[in-house]
C-alpha cells in the first residue's frame, strides 16, 4: 500500500475512534450532587477536583434547590451522591422518582441512604437518627458495621470481573448491607473467604424501578484514599458500571447434567435496561467472548454479536467425554476495549451409578449414622446463592453449585437439606404424574456437586402442604377468592398425584447412600391457602364427606 493510503486509512481510523468517542460521551450526563455545608457521615470528604478527575466533562455538579426541583435529572445517565451515609429528605422525592423511571445512582461510601438530613439549602442541616426507612425504597433493608480486622484483608472484585481495573480498598470501617444486592467486590481473607463487600450492586431488571442499577460503596476509607490513584480508578470503575444500568448476562444450560455422548444445549441470554431506544439499539451493538472448559483448559471458544433481550445458541453441541465443564462468557458494550459483563454456568458429564458411591446414612437408635458411626450433621438449608427459584425446575446454575459446596467443603460443612419449597405441579408430566427430565437433571447437577465434596444431602419433597401449585393468596389478597384447593391429605387424586411425584424422584436416586429424604417441612395441616394459621377449614368435598374424620 502506498505511504500516502496507508497515511489516509490512519487518519480515517483516528477520526473514526473519534466519532465513536465523541458519541459516547454525547449520550453522558452525570449528575453529581454538591451542597455548601450538607454533612459527610461515614466517609471521607471527596473533593470537587478529585469527581472532576474522576468524571470528566460529562458530570454537572447541581446544588440541593436544583436536585430537589428533579429538572437536572430528566436525562441524566448517572447520579452521584458523594456524602456517605447521608441523605436529603428535601431531595429525596426528586430522587426516588429518578429511579423508578430507570435512573442510575452511585453512592460513595458510609452506609446508602442511613442518616435522613433535614434543611432546603437556605439555612443550617440537621441530621435525625440513622434509620433503614429511605434505604427500603431502594431494597437495601438493614446496614450494620463489621467487627473486623483489616489489616490482613485484600481486595478482588467478583469471581469473572477482574477486567475492571485491579484497585486496593483501604478501609477503616465496613458495612454489611442485607437487600436484594450482590457483590461486585469483596475484601477477601487469607484463605478466599469473602469477609466483606464494599462494593455492591443492585440491578433492577423489573418492578418499580425497572432499568435502574444502584451502584454503593458502604466503607468509611482511609483519610486521603479517595483522592489517592486507587480511590480515583474506583470512583471510576463503579461511575461507568453504575451508568450502564441494570444489565443481566446468564448462560442456560438445558440440563445441569448429561450422560456421556449426550450433546449439551446451551444459550446465553441479555437482558439490557431498554430505558430508551438509543440506550436499546447500543446494546445490540455488543460483542460476546464465550469459553467452554474442563477444569482450567479452554476446549473450545466463540465470538459473536449479542442482541439485547434475544437468545442466542452457544456453538457448543458436540459429545463430550465424562467430567465436570463450566461455560464462561463476557459482554463488551459498543466502544468499549474491556467487558462490562460476565456470566458462567456449568454441567456434569457422567453416568447416574458415578453417584452411587460414598458413605452411607444411617440411623441407630434416636441418631443419625453415617457409615454406622454416630453423625453430627453442620450445614444449612441450601438451593443456591443465587436467587433463580426454590426448586429445580428452571434454569440453574451448576458453576455456583460447584463453587459453593467446594467453600463449603473448606468450612466444614458436612449436610445440606434442599427440596422443593413450592408448588410441584409445574415440573410434573401431565401423561405420566412423573417428574420432568430437567427437574430430575438439574437436581442430578446438584447432587454431584454436592458428592465431589463429600457433602450429604437430604431432600424434602413438600414444604407446608403438599399441593401442585401454589394456592396461597397475594398479600392482602382474599384467602377465599378462587375455587378450593383439594383436600392435599384426603382426596384421592391430590393424594395419587403426590404419590407420582414422590416415586419419580426416589426411582431415580433411590440408590445414593448419602441421599436422605424429608416428606415435609413444617407441615400444615389447614387450609393450603392459609397455612400457619391453626386448624382453619378447608371445606373441600373430601373434608366434607361423612365419615371422614371418624
Amino acid at each position: 500500500m502506498p505511504r500516502s493510503s496507508r497515511a489516509l486509512a490512519f487518519l480515517l481510523a483516528v477520526c473514526a475512534a473519534t466519532m465513536v468517542s465523541a458519541q459516547t460521551s454525547a449520550s453522558r450526563h452525570i449528575v453529581v450532587f454538591e451542597q455548601a455545608g450538607f454533612p459527610t457521615i461515614g466517609t471521607q470528604p471527596i473533593a470537587h477536583s478529585t469527581l472532576v478527575r474522576v468524571l470528566g466533562t460529562a458530570a454537572s455538579f447541581v446544588d440541593l434547590p436544583q436536585l430537589r426541583s428533579g429538572a437536572a435529572l430528566q436525562d441524566a445517565s448517572l447520579l452521584v451522591m458523594p456524602y456517605g451515609s447521608a441523605v436529603s429528605t428535601a431531595a429525596w422525592p426528586a430522587v426516588q422518582h429518578y429511579l423508578q423511571h430507570g435512573g442510575n445512582l452511585l453512592l460513595l461510601g458510609g452506609q446508602p441512604l442511613r442518616v435522613p438530613v433535614l434543611g432546603d439549602g437556605t439555612g443550617a442541616f440537621n441530621t435525625e437518627a440513622p434509620q433503614d426507612s429511605y434505604s427500603r425504597a431502594i431494597d437495601f433493608r438493614h446496614s450494620y458495621a463489621l467487627p473486623l480486622d483489616l489489616k490482613t484483608a485484600h481486595f478482588a472484585w467478583r469471581h469473572g470481573y477482574e477486567f475492571l481495573p485491579a484497585v486496593d480498598i483501604r478501609a477503616e470501617q465496613v458495612y454489611a448491607e442485607e437487600g436484594r444486592l450482590n457483590g461486585l467486590g469483596y475484601l477477601e481473607g487469607a484463605d478466599g473467604t469473602h469477609l466483606a463487600s464494599p462494593v455492591i450492586v443492585a440491578d433492577h431488571g423489573s418492578g418499580p424501578m425497572a432499568g435502574a442499577r444502584i451502584v454503593a460503596l458502604p466503607f468509611t476509607p482511609v483519610a486521603g484514599y479517595w483522592a489517592s490513584p486507587d480511590g480515583v480508578k474506583l470512583i471510576g470503575a463503579c461511575a461507568r458500571y453504575a451508568e450502564a444500568g441494570a444489565t443481566s448476562l446468564m448462560i442456560e444450560a438445558q440440563y445441569a447434567a448429561l450422560r456421556p455422548g449426550e450433546l449439551p444445549e446451551l444459550s446465553v441470554h441479555l437482558h439490557g435496561p431498554g430505558r430508551d431506544a438509543a440506550a436499546q439499539e447500543a446494546m445490540q451493538a455488543g460483542q460476546l467472548h464465550a469459553e467452554l472448559r474442563l477444569g482450567d483448559t479452554v476446549i473450545d471458544k466463540a465470538d459473536m454479536p449479542l442482541r439485547a433481550d434475544e437468545a442466542a445458541s452457544l456453538p457448543f453441541r458436540r459429545a463430550l467425554p465424562a467430567g465436570v465443564y463450566t461455560v464462561r462468557s463476557t459482554w463488551t458494550a459498543p466502544g468499549q476495549e474491556a467487558p462490562q459483563e460476565f456470566a458462567e454456568n456449568g454441567f456434569a458429564v457422567e453416568e447416574l451409578d458415578a453417584l452411587q458411591s460414598g458413605s452411607a446414612l444411617g440411623t441407630r437408635g434416636d441418631f443419625i449414622t453415617l457409615d454406622g458411626k454416630p453423625f453430627f450433621p453442620v450445614g444449612a438449608n441450601y438451593f443456591s446463592t443465587e436467587a433463580n427459584g426454590w426448586d429445580f425446575s428452571g434454569p440453574r446454575n451448576d458453576a455456583v453449585w460447584e463453587h459453593d459446596f467446594a467453600d463449603m467443603e473448606r468450612h466444614g460443612v458436612n449436610f445440606v437439606r434442599t427440596g422443593v419449597w413450592g408448588g410441584y405441579g409445574k415440573f410434573i408430566e401431565p401423561a405420566t404424574g412423573a417428574v420432568n427430565e430437567r427437574f430430575l437433571r438439574n437436581l442430578e447437577g446438584f447432587l454431584a456437586a454436592a458428592h465431589r465434596h463429600d457433602i450429604a444431602v437430604n431432600f424434602t419433597l413438600f414444604a407446608f402442604s403438599p399441593h401442585t401449585n401454589d394456592s396461597r393468596p397475594q398479600q392482602g389478597g382474599d384467602p377465599n377468592a378462587g375455587p378450593t384447593p383439594p383436600n392435599p391429605y384426603l382426596d384421592e387424586s391430590a393424594v395419587q398425584s403426590e404419590y407420582g411425584y414422590v416415586r419419580s424422584v426416589v426411582r431415580r436416586f433411590g440408590k445414593l447412600p448419602w441421599l436422605s429424604y424429608d416428606l415435609i417441612n413444617e407441615p400444615s395441616f389447614s387450609n393450603p391457602r392459609l397455612i400457619f394459621k391453626g386448624n382453619v377449614p378447608n371445606c373441600d368435598p373430601a373434608e366434607l364427606a361423612p365419615g371422614t374424620h371418624g
